[in-house]
């Protein structure tokens, strides 16, 4: 195949290979970070999002954000603030603001415009509130995450369970996380 390498690779994480006919890469999100300023129990928390796509997010493109599980919120709309508020809306069409699932914890998001696809992040802020009981820290390898998510946490003092007593679901956690 011959490549033309003349050309200028002006768009992030491209290289020579992105010059040959018809290469195609799969819509990704370059940058997806979520942060929160305060880690207190039952303080009013302000998460914030910065995105970059190296696709074009079209107007009315869906943006959903799970995992948000201890986040409290009534459902509905949430003010967004920050740098970018102002380039999303909710599912309602409402500018400067974000949808709320308080059952799923989940935020829905759309572009007021397109977003374009050069790499650039793009930051909003919403604010929810903490759990009251403290979160138990939880280990950074998200396959281990995945395969003790029906791990019941303990209180200080509590006898563990031995493998036998934990039983087969245990067991095969353990022999995943070998591989």
């Amino acid at each position: 195949m011959i490549v033309d390498t003349t050309v200028a690779l002006t768009l992030p994480a491209t290289t020579l290979d992105d010059l040959a006919p018809l290469q195609v890469h799969r819509p990704v999100f370059l940058e997806r970070t979520i942060s929160q300023n305060i880690p207190y129990p039952g303080a009013k928390n302000n998460l914030t999002v910065t995105i970059a796509a190296n696709t074009n997010l079209h107007v009315n493109s869906v943006i959903a954000i799970h995992q948000l599980s201890e986040a409290i919120a009534a459902d509905g709309n949430l003010r967004l603030t920050g740098e970018n508020a102002d380039r999303f809306e909710s599912l309602t069409g409402d500018a400067g603001f974000a949808t709320w699932n308080d059952c799923d914890k989940v935020l829905f998001v759309k572009p007021v415009t397109d977003l374009g696809c050069n790499g650039v992040n793009y930051t909003f802020t919403f604010e929810v509130y903490n759990p009251v009981e403290p979160q138990l820290c939880r280990g950074a390898d998200q396959r281990d995450q995945s395969l003790e998510s029906d791990a019941v946490p303990r209180r200080p003092g509590t006898a563990r369970k031995t493998q036998h007593q934990q039983g087969p679901a245990v067991a095969r956690s353990e022999a995943a996380r070998r591989f």
